[in-house]
């Protein structure tokens, strides 16, 4: 987790010191870690570029808004997976666990199209899809800004 000034370890002894966040804290820890995922974003489309030719053919302030909302899901997924757990093993296992059931779902390893069509229709919720869906429109499909709003599919 992040280290963050405002914040107060919470608990005694042998138990997990679970640090305990003043409003103030949460939105700087927040913050730091939208940062961070938009950073391993930009590191990411900019090896994709480079190493594999992949451009952004569609609207450019389209793909920067789904990877800033992407960061942001990103972001509140980490908090909230930090709040579920009541142990840094158990954190680490929900992550793994729900990161990985993301991945798949949402289309990143397997195209959408490939799922059978029952799955096709359950994937809509999950936001690693609507990620997916997005960075498809604004780079191989080409699709305007208003495509990176609504769902294009």
């Amino acid at each position: 987790m992040f280290a963050c000034c405002c914040c107060a370890k919470a608990g005694s002894g042998s138990g997990y010191a679970r640090p305990r966040y003043r409003a103030a804290c949460a939105w700087q820890s927040s913050g730091q870690r939208r940062l961070i995922s938009g950073f391993i974003l930009f590191v990411l489309f900019t090896f994709a570029r480079l190493v594999f030719g992949v451009h952004i053919q569609g609207s450019f302030l389209g793909f920067l808004g789904v990877c800033a909302a992407f960061s942001l899901m990103t972001a509140a997924f980490g908090l909230m997976i930090a709040a579920l757990g009541k142990t840094v093993e158990a954190t680490r296992g929900y992550a793994v666990m729900a990161t990985l059931i993301m991945v798949m779902l949402g289309g990143a390893w397997v195209p959408t199209f490939v799922f059978p069509q029952w799955l096709q229709k359950v994937t809509v919720v999950i936001p690693t899809r609507w990620a997916m869906d997005g960075l498809d429109g604004m780079t191989w499909r080409g699709l305007g800004l208003s495509a990176a709003f609504a769902r294009s599919r």
